[in-house]
C-alpha cells in the first residue's frame, strides 16, 4: 500500500504501509503520508491524496477506501486548514474512484472540541 499527498506548493509527500509484528504497532501508508505532510500544514495546505494498492497474495477490495482511522485523520487535518482534501483511491485495476472530501466517506466525523472530559 502506498499514498501520496499533494500540497499547495506543489510538492508531493510519500508514505508506505509500515508493519510491525507486534500489531497495531505498524501504521497506514495515509497516515504515515499525513503525518508527515502536516508540519507545513499552517502555509501549505494538503489538497489531494492518492492511495495505491496491489497484491500478488490477497484480494484487494474494488473500491480502495482509507480504512476509519485514516479517514478520521484526514478529516482531523481537513479541518484544521478549513479546506477540503480531494481522495484519490486506486486499486490497480482499470477504474479509479475519486471522493472530493472526506465527508462523502465520514459525515459524522468527531472534532477534538466535541469531545467531553
Amino acid at each position: 500500500m502506498g499514498c501520496s499527498v499533494l500540497h499547495q506548493d506543489g510538492n508531493v509527500g510519500l508514505g508506505s504501509n509500515q508493519e510491525n509484528a507486534s500489531f497495531p504497532s505498524g501504521l497506514c501508508a495515509e497516515r504515515v503520508a499525513l503525518f508527515e505532510s502536516s508540519k507545513t500544514l499552517d502555509t501549505n495546505r494538503v489538497l489531494e491524496i492518492a492511495v495505491y494498492a496491489t497484491s500478488t497474495k490477497y484480494e484487494v477490495p474494488k473500491m480502495l477506501v482509507p480504512c476509519a482511522g485514516c479517514l478520521q485523520v484526514i478529516s482531523d487535518l481537513r479541518n484544521r486548514q478549513s479546506h477540503p482534501i480531494k481522495i484519490w483511491m486506486w486499486d490497480g485495476d482499470r477504474t479509479v474512484f475519486v471522493a472530493e472530501d472526506v465527508s462523502q466517506f465520514l459525515p459524522f466525523h468527531f472534532e477534538l472540541k466535541s469531545v467531553k472530559s
